[in-house]
C-alpha cells in the first residue's frame, strides 16, 4: 500500500492495528459508495462525546455490490 510506504510505518503494534482498522474502512466506504472522508470526521467527532459513536453504515445500502 502507498499509505505503508508514504507513513514510513508504525512504531507499535497499536499503529500497525489502527492503520489496518482504518484502511478497513476507508476500503469498504468506497465500495458502498460513502463519502468516507465525512464518516470518519463526523466518526472522530462522536468519539469525543459522553454517548460515544453513533453512527451507522447508510441504511440504503444493502450489500456489498460483487
Amino acid at each position: 500500500m502507498i499509505w505503508r510506504k508514504l507513513s514510513h510505518a508504525s512504531h507499535s503494534r497499536r499503529g500497525d492495528e489502527f492503520r489496518a482498522r482504518v484502511m478497513s474502512v476507508v476500503m469498504t466506504g468506497r465500495r458502498l459508495g460513502m463519502p468516507v472522508y465525512e464518516c470518519l470526521r463526523r466518526i472522530c467527532a462522536e468519539s469525543n462525546t459522553e454517548a460515544g459513536v453513533t453512527t451507522l453504515l447508510p441504511l440504503d445500502v444493502a450489500r456489498l455490490p460483487g
